[in-house]
């Protein structure tokens, strides 16, 4: 089984719903409180996990209730987690209001998350230089994220960065990212571009060579040179969208821990994040692969590649 290493972060969401998002200064009310379990991090480990690949998560949470919650989770999961750091910072939280459109709106505390450093990822390199795939967010400390890309460098692990949320990136961090996961907010923040090609085309000259533009319903937008290409995905009815991207990115390093083509890994990652929206929360909304394989098979016959390596 190939492996997948994960360097980033987890947050307890605090949920609410509301009929739409308050304006500045407004208070709307709203039901169906809630605390789950988040973090890009955590979320796109568990992700693939349930995707079939083996998983090891390195983060760093708090001594508190949630950060004993997101342990026990990632037993329940099946994640290996022996390098996680406990501080005296508490686990980070992020307050999540989801409007009635599916839409969300998200603010984070990152607490613990921002105690993982250098020094952490040093003592879990061997994990690191054993996977096949490196997966990373920008919800620790870029310094972090950076030397975790150096260790797997000189492995030659393939360094996958969903850089989220949105901030510039130092040329160093992207000259050793091998594949890059920006939504458009993200892409126009990294680059200064609204148009998603030349803003590809910036990430490419500054040293990543394949960039994945997740798009929403719209599918992605994939660029590797040469190659600039749109993938369509399902049309769904969406239900709640907070996790989308997450899935999407956990789907796309089982896909090329596997070794898929691009074409059959972005049809199974862009399923991924379209299953996901159709479920309220998002580890609930996390598909196992034969829920995928049935998806893709059920609501994407018209775009999808072979799924002979499915």
């Amino acid at each position: 089984m190939k492996s997948i290493a994960v360097v980033g972060s987890y947050n307890t969401g605090l949920i609410i719903n509301a009929p739409r998002f308050p304006k500045v200064g407004e208070t709307v009310a709203g039901r169906d409180f809630r605390e789950t379990p988040g973090g890009k991090g955590s979320n796109q480990a568990i992700a693939a996990r349930r995707l079939g690949s083996e998983v090891s998560i390195i983060a760093s949470l708090g001594k508190d209730k949630y950060g004993d919650e997101a342990i026990e989770l990632w037993e329940r999961e099946g994640l290996m987690h022996e390098h996680v750091k406990r501080t005296e910072t508490h686990t980070g939280v992020g307050f999540v209001i989801v409007s009635s459109k599916g839409e969300n709106m998200i603010v984070i505390d990152p607490g613990a998350n921002l105690k993982l450093y250098p020094e952490d990822i040093q003592s879990a390199s061997e994990t690191i230089e054993e996977a096949s795939v490196l997966l990373m967010q920008l919800e620790i400390p870029v310094e972090t994220a950076l030397f975790a890309a150096k260790v797997a460098k000189r492995k030659g692990v393939t360094v996958v960065l969903n850089p989220a949320p949105a901030q510039q990136i130092r040329r160093e961090l992207l000259s050793l990212v091998d594949v890059l996961t920006p939504n458009r907010v993200e892409l126009e923040a990294i680059t200064g571009e609204r148009d998603i090609e030349k803003g590809c085309e910036k990430l490419y000259k500054a040293g990543t060579r394949n960039i994945v533009v997740t798009l929403g319903e719209e599918g992605c937008f994939f660029y590797s040179g040469r190659r600039k290409e749109y993938f369509k995905t399902a049309r769904v009815k969406v239900e709640d969208t907070t996790g989308a991207g997450d899935a999407f990115n956990g789907a796309l390093a089982v896909a090329l821990s596997e070794g898929m083509e691009w074409d059959e890994a972005l049809v199974f990652s862009n399923a991924a994040g379209s299953f996901c929206v159709t479920r309220k929360d998002v580890i609930p909304s996390l598909p196992r692969r034969k829920e995928l394989e049935n998806f893709i098979r059920r609501r994407m016959p018209h775009i999808r590649p072979s799924l002979k390596s499915l």
